[in-house]
């Protein structure tokens, strides 16, 4: 039997109309559906928006005026801060997603920012709300942002872009290319499927070049987020799309600033993500991997361990430094924990739990099938 998104009761399917069954897990019973018009109304008759619902809220979004529109994304933001799935699930079930992706066209004020972070909670946890929002159309305006002056909205909109390409481990059965072919449950081949197919418009769209600018944002947040972005694309995404990105990467010069993070990224998450990304470099290119040596060598501090064995391989170098042995201590700070705790920052659904492991199997795996020497 279906399951109300809304009291989470499981109810016989005339408890629903046609339409909300269309909606799959977001859909929303008659009697709660009725429950929240009866609130709609109440709030559109007294103007008393602030204390209401979720639905009002969505309803000012669709305001003619700024200002109502910014404060209707800023209590909604707000909301999706809690991290709380039952709350995201009522505010993507009243129609939020597309007037907030609606918003990302404006300029001159925060309402493209205020939206971009609340589809960035939005798309934590959930498969549902990331095929409703890129079907709206985000993947081409998040890039525009991406491409835009602000460097707080480069950061988000790279965050927002994470989330609509990562892929859980668990929907994975091969290594990082994500080979799906002896998936015995076919819903979850299909949920890869239209993630492979959201990292394909990514890619196609023209996210790689302004990813890789993005790296060298002053910012330690705003490099993390591209670098997670690409090492995410270039892991997980199917052999054309990989090939298209590292070439990209290549010629717009990712080299420096990704050697710059593996030796000098203050958290492991970003020396990992870069580690990552210069492994598919040199995967790509014998010549790449003789730049990513001499840069990685050059930027070490001396003394470092390991840092002056001959020996040492391409790929032994990037899984020392993506273990962090040669950098300083990488503890988060405590304001970095918090907002993570509460809207999962640029990782996805399910990714909190398991992004430290499976990075670390990533890049391990990665590096050992390379071998690739140019010392």
């Amino acid at each position: 039997m279906p399951t109300c998104s809304s009291c989470e009761q499981k109810l016989i399917k005339s408890s629903f109309t046609r339409e909300e069954l269309r909606r799959g897990p977001e859909r929303r019973c008659k009697a709660c559906v009725e429950a929240t018009n009866s609130l709609l109304s109440t709030a559109l008759s007294t103007r008393r928006f602030d204390e209401v619902s979720t639905d009002a809220q969505v309803e000012r979004l669709r305001s003619r005026d700024p200002n109502t529109q910014m404060d209707a994304a800023n209590k909604l933001w707000t909301l999706t801060r809690r991290g709380s799935e039952v709350v995201d699930r009522d505010i993507a079930a009243a129609g939020a997603i597309k007037p907030l992706v609606e918003m990302l066209r404006v300029r001159g004020d925060d309402r493209a920012w205020t939206a971009a972070m609340t589809l960035q909670a939005l798309s934590c946890r959930s498969d549902a709300r990331k095929i409703a929002i890129a079907d709206a159309g985000a993947i081409p305006l998040l890039i525009t942002l991406l491409s835009g002056d602000s460097e707080d909205d480069k950061e988000v909109a790279a965050m927002v872009l994470h989330n609509l390409a990562f892929v859980q481990p668990h929907a994975l059965s091969g290594g990082g290319g994500g080979n799906v072919a002896d998936e015995k449950d076919s819903a979850e081949a299909k949920r890869y499927a239209g993630v492979v197919e959201r990292q394909r418009q990514i890619v196609a769209a023209g996210a790689t070049a302004p990813l890789v600018s993005l790296l060298t944002a002053p910012e330690d947040g705003a490099r993390e987020a591209a670098a997670a972005t690409l090492a995410c694309l270039v892991s997980d995404s199917e052999e054309f799309t990989r090939t298209a990105l590292v070439a990209t990467c290549s010629a717009a010069g990712a080299i420096p600033p990704l050697a710059a993070m593996c030796t000098q990224h203050p958290y492991p998450e970003g020396r990992m993500d870069a580690s990552r990304v210069l492994l598919a470099l040199a995967e790509h290119s014998k010549y790449d991997a003789s730049r990513i040596g001499q840069a990685l060598r050059e930027l070490e501090e001396p003394g470092a361990s390991g840092a002056s064995g001959s020996d040492e391989s391409l790929s032994q170098l990037l899984e020392r430094l993506a273990l962090g042995h040669s950098t300083a201590a990488s503890t988060r700070p405590e304001e970095y924990c918090s907002e993570a705790e509460q809207s999962d920052t640029i990782y996805s659904e399910g990714e909190m739990l398991h992004h430290h492991g499976a990075r670390m199997v990533a890049v391990t795996a990665v590096a050992n099938a390379a071998a690739l020497d140019v010392s």
